[in-house]
């Protein structure tokens, strides 16, 4: 299943709101900086079925506002037969 970018609830998950990612596809993991919540990491997996330049690691310094590629290594699926 696809998704359509990353998601941010500032009240316990009662409401939540995109914060962009949206060509990401699969966001396999999210880490949030333990002492200062807007920094994030995003794990970019994308669509296992074929090349996507939207894959790699994703900061965010203000709480999703904004985002920038961190890391990235080719647009192609990391295993193949």
């Amino acid at each position: 299943m696809m998704g359509d970018g990353i998601y941010k609830s500032t009240d316990a998950g009662k409401t939540w709101k995109n914060m962009g990612l949206v060509e990401t596809g699969r966001i396999g993991r999210v880490i949030v900086h333990p002492t200062n919540p807007n920094i994030v990491l995003a794990c970019a997996l994308g669509r296992a079925t074929g090349p996507q330049q939207e894959r790699g690691v994703y900061r965010t310094k203000d709480g999703g506002a904004t985002w920038e590629r961190v890391l990235f290594v080719d647009p192609t699926p990391a295993a193949r037969a």
